[in-house]
């Protein structure tokens, strides 16, 4: 793997049915919510109480499935970071975030790594793909354990990976 293109094909590939998951997840709870709400203004659904609280509860999940959907174009981003460093001194980075944060490598080919790792005992487990080519650092970070929604977890581990592999010299 020697481009940004190639990497960026491959990781696409990856992620591929993880991201229709991830879209089928968003729109069920979207659909159901609308059902839900539907069923209850045609006096389908029969409720007890007031009816601005059956409106909250559903529209709650429908804001759940907005949310899904919102975070997947973020979860699924490779950020990139500019390299001001030499191919060397990224390798020594690259080893020394490795053992820095005990990350089990699954994956080398030339300048593209394919790590895990567990950033603490509550977090989930961490999908990280690093590339590096003449003038960037391509990193995503991903939470792996389904219907996840990592309300940015990912993005502060990819900027943490990255400032640990420039500043390490």
């Amino acid at each position: 793997m020697t481009t940004f293109a190639q990497f960026k094909d491959a990781f696409e590939r990856g992620v591929r049915s993880e991201k229709k998951w991830d879209y089928f997840g968003g729109l069920f709870f979207i659909l159901f919510g609308v059902t839900l709400i539907t069923l209850i203004e045609l006096d389908i659904l029969k409720y007890s109480g007031r009816k601005t609280f059956h409106y909250v509860g559903f529209s709650s999940i429908i804001l759940i499935g907005l949310t899904v959907l919102y975070w997947i174009k973020i979860r699924y981003k490779i950020s990139s970071f500019d390299k001001d460093s030499t191919n060397d001194q990224i390798e020594n980075g690259i080893e020394k975030i490795k053992s820095k944060y005990n990350m089990d490598l699954l994956k080398k080919e030339d300048s593209f790594y394919l790590f895990f790792y567990k950033p603490g005992f509550l977090a989930p487990w961490t999908e990280v793909n690093l590339f590096y080519d003449d003038n960037k650092i391509y990193i995503n970070a991903r939470p792996i354990s389904k219907g996840n929604v990592d309300f940015g977890f990912g993005k502060r581990i990819e900027r943490k990976l990255a400032m640990e592999i420039k500043t390490s010299r």
